[in-house]
């Protein structure tokens, strides 16, 4: 079996330069990354997504790449989270983008609307706002879907977040910002110890002085963390009340080993 280590989207696109600067004005990217041939023409470049990487380049024919516009369409799409849907679509269609479908609110919790943008690729731009279960979605689905209906769900639960203690949160986000090109939210306090996010990695992390567990300190993402919880205690483990937070639902536990670690319900958005 083929062990997946990446997965990143690559766009031909018919002037990289134009879409490198739309991308980054409309869309919210970072560049990383910038090659180009003596001629003008784009060889390869790197963006950032809030973390998320996309490849793109120039059209190159003579190797059979070539861009929505000179082919008359784009197979797939790239979907898009962002804070404000309707705010970004907006500006999209205001820079030259075309909407296919205007945002509204979408049966799975999201509000949505997808673009086609100036070089011909295709966005779904959406804003979770409800939180759906898979139940739900579930329901919702067959209810909406002609025929004879299917859906099926991945039962495995993966890390969502993780944090680190360093003695001092602040002079952490001025190292590891220096270091690593991270990008901390400000230092604050959240349940009486110092903390601070990092915004820009694709694997979510935080600093904090907490010192009085292990770090690094996992979340594990869950759907239901009523339903996760009886499982860990269930199989020998333990869990404490739930707390909630402007990200979600969590819980500390320990595992029947008395391995601490916790879990997160993220709040729509998360």
């Amino acid at each position: 079996m083929t062990h997946v280590r990446g997965l990143i989207p690559y766009l031909t696109v018919h002037d990289g330069a134009a879409a490198i600067e739309f991308y980054k004005g409309v869309l919210g990217a970072r560049e990383l990354a910038r090659y180009t041939e003596g001629s003008g023409r784009l060889g390869h470049a790197e963006l950032s997504f809030g973390g998320h990487l996309v490849h793109l380049a120039d059209e190159y024919p003579e190797y059979g790449m070539r861009g929505p516009r000179a082919v008359g369409g784009v197979v797939g799409g790239i979907s898009l989270t962002v804070d404000d849907a309707d705010a970004v679509v907006a500006a999209a269609e205001k820079a030259g983008a075309k909407v296919l479908k205007p945002v509204q609110d979408e049966f799975h919790g999201d509000r949505a609307g997808r673009i086609q943008d100036p070089f011909g690729h295709v966005w779904s731009i959406r804003t979770p706002k409800v939180r759906v279960t898979d139940a739900q979605n579930r329901d919702l689905w067959n209810g909406l879907a002609p025929g004879n209906t299917s859906v099926t769900h991945a039962s495995v639960d993966e890390v969502g977040y993780y944090t680190f203690a360093v003695p001092d949160v602040e002079r952490g986000r001025r190292f590891y910002a220096a270091v690593f090109g991270w990008e901390l939210s400000p230092a604050q306090q959240a349940g009486g110890d110092g903390y601070a996010h990092v915004e820009n990695v694709r694997l979510p992390l935080g600093l904090t002085n907490d010192s009085k567990g292990v770090s690094p300190h996992l979340y594990y993402r869950v759907a239901d963390i009523d339903e996760a919880i009886a499982r860990v205690r269930a199989n020998g483990g333990s869990a404490e009340p739930v707390w909630e937070s402007r990200s979600g639902r969590g819980a500390s536990c320990r595992d029947d080993q008395a391995v601490p670690f916790s879990l997160w319900e993220p709040a729509p958005g998360f």
